[in-house]
């Protein structure tokens, strides 16, 4: 059995983790062992008990003793496959998954989680999250808002903040008849 550890939301370990937790925690766990050559117990998976969507669930992994500047996301779908960020097709598997009773903010996370192109960012939900982000939206003429759906339920729009980099980004992502999901990315 695998050495990692299964955190909570709030970082810390789970100690009361049912079985499914650490069964899910562990393929996760693996994947990201596999991608970046990490150690078992060098491995931290915490589930983001926040992001809900059908019978999809959501993780970011940490490296114990060498910390990245970003925790690589993943997935387990329907089925137990897992799937990472790293996978460019990852965005269109979950929302297939998982995606067609979910809420627009739900599909924000998944876009900005699990697509390459529209780049590592926090999804707004309002302007509070980011005043100087949000200020600079009003000056080029957009207001921060929350994630909506436009297109019937084909196309939706937010704002991701990369606060490595402060910038701030409108995007918008539609879905294709094929599945694939095109991103448009507006830095502001």
């Amino acid at each position: 059995m695998s050495a990692y550890m299964l955190a909570t939301g709030s970082g810390h370990a789970a100690e009361g983790a049912t079985a499914l937790d650490n069964d899910a925690a562990a393929k996760v766990s693996q994947l990201a062992q596999a991608e970046y050559r990490w150690q078992a117990s060098d491995t931290v998976v915490e589930r983001l008990d926040r992001l809900t969507a059908g019978n999809c669930a959501f993780f970011v992994v940490s490296h114990r003793r060498a910390p990245q500047s970003h925790d690589p996301s993943y997935a387990l779908l329907p089925g137990d496959e897992v799937v990472s960020e790293s996978d460019p097709s990852a965005a269109s598997k979950i929302l297939d998954a998982c995606g067609s009773q979910s809420d627009a903010g739900i599909w924000a996370e998944v876009i900005a989680r699990f697509h390459p192109q529209a780049g590592r960012g926090k999804v707004l939900y309002d302007a509070k999250e980011a005043r100087v982000a949000a200020e600079r939206a009003a000056k080029s003429g957009h207001r921060v808002s929350p994630p909506a759906f436009s297109n019937n339920r084909h196309t939706v729009e937010f704002f991701s903040m990369n606060f490595e980099t402060s910038k701030l980004y409108r995007i918008r992502a539609t879905r294709r008849d094929d599945g694939s999901i095109a991103v448009e990315k507006l830095s502001l």
